[in-house]
Parts: C-alpha cells; sequence; structure tokens
C-alpha cells in the first residue's frame, strides 16, 4: 500500500474477518498530502442501510471541500459494507457486527498509522449507521473522542415490551427466524435493553459522562421513520442524566434527500470543532472578575440598596460575569447546590419521560 501525497485518495479492498460472514468489502479515504507520518485521526463513517462501502466514493468531493475550507482538520475516514446489520452482535453469535467495528478500526490503524487514543477517534453514521456509532460508542466510550448521529433509527423505549409498530423502522419488521439470530424470538429483553441506544445511554451515563465523549444528535421532523421519536427520546435522557451533548431537531426535514447537503456540512463543522478541542484540552478558564464586577454582584445581592455602582449592567458576552456568578456568593442555595448537577426524579412516566431514581419504580 503506497502513500498518497497529492490529492484525496479511495483505497478499496476486502477485510475477511471471522467474525462475520464472508469477506467485508472496504473504503478508506485520505486527504490532500496525506502521509503515513502524519498519524491523522480516523473519522469511521458507519453507512445507511441500503447504502455500501462506496457510500464514500460520493463524498469523496464533499470532504475535499470540507478540507480545502478549513472546516473539517485532515483525518483519514474508514467505511465499511455493513449489510443489514445494524452494527448489532447477534444473540446466537453467528455475526458480530459490533465486534467488527473495531477490527476494521484496527486495520486502518496498522495499514495508515492512524493515530490512537479517544481525541484521535471519532464514529459517526445516518440512520442504521447514526444507530450503530451511537450504540458503540456508548458501550464503549473511554475509546472514542466524539459520536455523530443524524436521523439514526433510535427506538423511543428503553424495554423492547414498549416498542410500538410506529417506531418498528426495519430492524424489528424482520421474519421470525431473523429475528431469532439478532434478538432472539420472542425478542430476549435482557439482550435488547444491553444493545438499545437510550438504555444504554441510561445505564452507562456514569462511564459516558466521565469519559468526556462529546455527542452530536440530530434528526428531521418529518422522518418518514419517526426516527424524531427516537431522538427525542435520547435527548431527554442524555439531558436528564446531565450527558453533555448537541441536538437538532430540523424543522422541515425527512430522513434524508435535499436537506443532507446542508446537515452533513453542518455536523462536519460541528466535529471540526470539538476535535481540534479534543487535541488541546487545557480546560476554558473565564476571565477572573475585576473590583468592577464584584461591586456591582455585591450591590445587585443586597436586592440594589444604596448608591448604584458606575458600573449598572451586565455584559452577557463578558465571560468575568459567568466567572463570578459561578464562583461568588450571589446565588440561591437551590441553584448553587443543583449547578451542573443531575436531576432526580423529576420524571416519573416512563411513557413521555423518566426517572433518574430507580428506573423500575
Amino acid at each position: 500500500m503506497g502513500t498518497f501525497t497529492s490529492s484525496s485518495e479511495i483505497y478499496t479492498s476486502r477485510l475477511a474477518s471471522a467474525l462475520v460472514p464472508g469477506a467485508v468489502e472496504i473504503s478508506i479515504l485520505t486527504p490532500p498530502g496525506f502521509s503515513k507520518n502524519d498519524s491523522l485521526p480516523l473519522l469511521l463513517h458507519l453507512q445507511g442501510g441500503g447504502l455500501d462501502h462506496r457510500m464514500l466514493e460520493r463524498l469523496q468531493p464533499f470532504y475535499e471541500k470540507l478540507w480545502e475550507e478549513g472546516t473539517l482538520p485532515p483525518m483519514v475516514v474508514g467505511c465499511f459494507n455493513g449489510r443489514g446489520s445494524w452494527y448489532l452482535n447477534y444473540i446466537d453469535g453467528s455475526e458480530l457486527w459490533e465486534d467488527f467495528i473495531f477490527e476494521f478500526q484496527k486495520y486502518i490503524v496498522s495499514n495508515f498509522n492512524t493515530a490512537t487514543g479517544p481525541e484521535n477517534n471519532y464514529i459517526m453514521g445516518l440512520s442504521m449507521g447514526g444507530m450503530g456509532a451511537l450504540r458503540t460508542a456508548f458501550k464503549h466510550p473511554e475509546k472514542f473522542g466524539a459520536v455523530v448521529s443524524a436521523g439514526a433509527a433510535i427506538n423511543p423505549v428503553y424495554e423492547y415490551q414498549d416498542l410500538q409498530p410506529r417506531n418498528y423502522v426495519n430492524q424489528h419488521n424482520l421474519p421470525p427466524e431473523e429475528q431469532a439470530k439478532r434478538w432472539g424470538w420472542p425478542v430476549d429483553n435482557a439482550f435488547y435493553e444491553a444493545n438499545n441506544v437510550p438504555t444504554i445511554a441510561r445505564d452507562n451515563a456514569e462511564a459516558i459522562r466521565n469519559s468526556g465523549l462529546k455527542i452530536y444528535v440530530e434528526a428531521g421532523d418529518k422522518d418518514f421513520f419517526n426516527s424524531h421519536d427516537g431522538a427525542e427520546f435520547l435527548h431527554h435522557t442524555l439531558w436528564e442524566y446531565r450527558i453533555e451533548h448537541e441536538y437538532r431537531l430540523l424543522h422541515d426535514c425527512d430522513h434524508m434527500g435535499a436537506s443532507l447537503h446542508w446537515r452533513y456540512h453542518d455536523m462536519h463543522a460541528w466535529l471540526g470543532r470539538v476535535s481540534r478541542k479534543l487535541k488541546h484540552l487545557e480546560k476554558y478558564v473565564p476571565p477572573s472578575a475585576n473590583p468592577a464586577h464584584i461591586e456591582y454582584m455585591s450591590w445587585l445581592a443586597t436586592g440594589c440598596a444604596g448608591k448604584a455602582p458606575e458600573v449598572t449592567y451586565l455584559d452577557e458576552f463578558d465571560g468575568a460575569w459567568v466567572s463570578q456568578l459561578r464562583n461568588g456568593d450571589y446565588l440561591p442555595d437551590t441553584v448553587k447546590d443543583n449547578m451542573d448537577k443531575p436531576l432526580d426524579g423529576v420524571f416519573r412516566n416512563k411513557y413521555t419521560l423518566f426517572a433518574c431514581r430507580g428506573h423500575h419504580d
């Protein structure tokens, strides 16, 4: 395998594996000026249902534009033919697609010398690929710095028994013999919970929070698969468990189509921003408050008694006010005691939102 040096290049091959039946078609895109000596980051781009590894060929001009305009830092992009697997390790052990993701990752590291560590490894996908990306990243948050999901086919439930036909999509509309291979038949609820994205987020919340995994979830509000149901459900799960993330419910957008032109640009622009932050992990520290800040906040804390200080307003663009409010003695105890902490038992109806205190009560 040669080193590419001028324009972006696509390497295609077949990867034999004991994890899945038959060799898997793969595509790997390298940016202009690629050299193995650079040890670039790696983006695993999981294809959606009905697509295959050739998706990367269509996206090559798109990635070239992102690199040319500086929206996305140079990185290697890998894609493989996930077939109709939903990137699941089947319950019967016959196909282990989640494990194959990591085998593919190791192949790229070995052959393209991509950088190791979560700050250099990202995973994303559309629809089936978005669900596979989220499942993999939420199960293994220590292995990825960022996960990006577009129109993911997420189930808006924690347990299979609560799933409605509205959200079967394709993965739960299969014949019983196919369902048996993947999920068991009847569906094994313990296995389902271990592989269902919102349930994983709920049950693995502490590890996801502690990992610092960056998360981007979006869906169109006119998705014909009703993927916005699952996106909204996941958003509230992440929000309640204080798992930092970016969520976008996009008005008048469908599951795919013309809107993907700008949606793909937006999600890669987000990835570009967070990947740069991941490479420079110094924590942002707001500017220190000056005497004018302190005088004004103290005056506010007294109920504006006495003469107003010379500085008589909060400048919402001044980060020092954030530092002063967070660290000074100006906020009510109910605010200070709950700042940046998970919610506790706010939502009690499992069919609407979710309870933090014991999800089985």
